[in-house]
């Protein structure tokens, strides 16, 4: 266990920190360590429950609270795989979460002409998204694609709903 203390002179603007833990077995810098790692932990939560909402709940049954948590878990866990990549290749800034949920959230595509014989234009696409489609060598997407173009580029498959129109 870690125990933090802050130590405040009434006198004097400065404070101390003092790291104490039960763990004899590790050195200084290996306590050091794993408190500085904390942060991670920490802004997982806040990501969990600002950038992800997973607070307040609106279900009401035990499954369905269990898998809102898991959806949110599982974004998190997208979101975090996206940033440990971007790190992997070199990227000057990694994204942050809110960003990358930003990038994701924007982009649409217009569908013009009669179904089956339709052209989807994507729009609204942040030079943010087309570096996450990138990084998961996505095919590039052009400004007029069939839908065989457009689901081979995106893995979104219109025809589903199209189909029904």
């Amino acid at each position: 266990m870690l125990f933090l203390f802050y130590f405040m002179s009434s006198t004097v603007s400065l404070s101390t920190l003092a790291v104490v833990t039960d763990r004899l077995d590790l050195s200084t810098e290996e306590v050091m360590g794993i408190y500085r790692g904390q942060w991670k932990i920490e802004e997982s939560f806040r990501i969990l429950k600002t950038d992800l909402k997973a607070r307040p709940v609106f279900v009401w049954t035990d499954e369905h609270i269990k898998g809102h948590f898991v959806m949110c878990y599982l974004a998190l866990s997208m979101i975090r795989y996206l940033q440990y990549l971007m790190g992997e290749e070199g990227w000057k800034e990694v994204l942050s979460a809110e960003e990358i949920m930003t990038a994701l959230k924007k982009p649409q595509v217009v569908v013009q002409g009669t179904y089956p014989d339709v052209i989807a234009t994507p729009i609204n696409v942040s030079q943010e998204y087309l570096d996450i489609m990138k990084l998961l060598s996505m095919k590039d997407l052009r400004k007029n694609m069939t839908l065989t173009q457009f689901r081979s580029a995106t893995k979104l498959d219109l025809n589903k709903n199209l189909s029904r129109i």
